[in-house]
């Protein structure tokens, strides 16, 4: 389409009371002059006719002519109009902006209401859609401000300005760039993994929290390690005695003990199989997927919100690994077994709950206080002993132990299986 302005008239805007410029014989018009002449009124002008804005975007601009003491001057009409030249044909749009005033009842003069602005196009009244619709028609108003500035492309969003570029010069394909960058990008395609580069970066992006709540919990789980490294004392064999005989004499007692603490029965067995076939059923009566059951505010009139389905959402999965069906069968197979059913809530640096990881019951061991009570914190309630050397230790209110049938002569609980056997 080829556009060319032939005339443009201003009246009454931003100062210029009238002004009338000419381009109907030359193809090349040039406008100069010292600063605050009016160069940038013309382009204004020209904006505000087509996009009801100044020429660097701004819609909160004034049009109004100021007097000597920088107040607006009321009662006049602020009109800009401009004959185009599209593909041969003369096309004419002018717009006109004007005040409202009205005389309240009971009030002497007017009052002034606001602004009212009425289109044109060829002279004929148009509804300000048809008028954007017309202008519309004859250029995007960033491309007509590309055009027109020499500042505006630079002042787009970087990624409006590279699809403008690649519009220009043609798609270029992530390979190509890849490929031109040598060993460079080389582990590019495997991260990718067939998506676009956009994608990929917004993959990226979701996967940034989960990696920075990782990153938290490592100084948690060095600092345990180090807990659970044994002092020299406690690597020392008795005298007469050798590691590997100790290691295996205690494989053997260890595996006896799981042998009869599993209820190594088929009658004991089939038992436990049947209760948690019982819980998985009563489960499935739900009809969730994710757990059993439904997180909701204590208040019985509250209605749920956003904690409510994280706390949901955590509970799918209670150790990240396993799905609540599968978290809570390994928990019911301690407590039926041996009554000692252990959680360890894992928390982030900042004290967030990440994970209730389940622990071996079998190799906790109670600390008892002078008067047959568990400690109360800081001293150390429990400690692991793996393979019979002393392992991390924990406080109350660092291990969940939860035995059923707790007995006030015994230290541990009674299992059922131990009840049957």
């Amino acid at each position: 389409m080829d556009i060319r302005l032939r005339r443009l008239r201003l009246k009454n805007f931003k100062g210029v009371k009238s002004f009338m410029l000419y381009a109907a014989e030359s193809d090349w018009v040039s406008i100069y002059g010292r600063n605050g002449s009016g160069k940038s009124t013309l382009a204004d002008a020209l904006s505000w006719l087509f996009f009801g804005k100044n020429q660097v975007g701004d819609t909160s601009f004034s049009v109004k002519t100021l007097d000597e003491s920088g107040q607006e001057i009321h009662y006049l009409e602020h009109e800009v109009e401009a004959v185009l030249e599209v593909d041969g044909k003369e096309l004419s749009l002018r717009k006109v902006m004007t005040e409202k005033w009205a005389k309240k009842r009971g009030s002497q003069s007017p009052e002034f209401g606001g602004h009212e602005t009425t289109y044109f196009v060829h002279e004929v009244p148009r509804k300000q859609k048809e008028y954007q619709d017309e202008v519309a028609g004859l250029v995007r108003e960033d491309l007509f401000r590309m055009l027109s500035s020499i500042t505006y492309f630079n002042s787009m969003r970087w990624q409006d300005r590279r699809k403008i570029l690649l519009e220009v010069i043609g798609s270029i394909e992530d390979a190509d760039v890849i490929a031109a960058h040598g060993d460079r990008f080389i582990e590019i395609p495997a991260i990718m993994d067939g998506r676009s580069y956009d994608d990929t970066i917004k993959m990226l992006r979701g996967r940034r929290p989960k990696i920075a709540d990782e990153l938290n919990v490592i100084p948690a789980r060095v600092d345990e390690a180090k807990r659970s490294i044994p002092g020299d004392g406690a690597c020392m064999p008795p005298q007469g005695a050798s590691y590997s005989g100790l290691t295996a004499r205690l494989s053997g007692l260890q595996n006896n003990r799981a042998a009869v603490l599993a209820g190594d029965t088929s009658e004991v067995r089939t038992l436990i199989a049947d209760k948690k076939t019982q819980i998985d059923e009563a489960a499935l009566k739900h009809q969730r997927v994710a757990v059993p059951f439904e997180i909701r505010p204590k208040k019985k009139d509250a209605e749920r919100d956003s904690r409510c389905d994280e706390i949901e959402a955590f509970l799918a999965m209670p150790d990240g690994e396993l799905s609540w069906q599968e978290w809570l069968r390994v928990l019911l197979e301690d407590l039926f077994v041996i009554d000692a059913p252990c959680i360890y809530p894992r928390k982030t640096k900042g004290g967030k709950l990440y994970a209730l990881e389940l622990i071996d019951g079998a190799t906790v061991v109670r600390k008892i206080d002078q008067g047959g009570r568990t400690p109360m914190p800081p001293d150390i309630a429990y400690q692991q002993v793996l393979k019979g050397v002393p392992g991390p230790t924990y406080t109350r209110e660092e291990l969940m132990y939860r035995p059923r049938n707790r007995r006030s002569h015994r230290v541990y609980g009674f299992s059922p299986v131990e009840q049957i056997l």
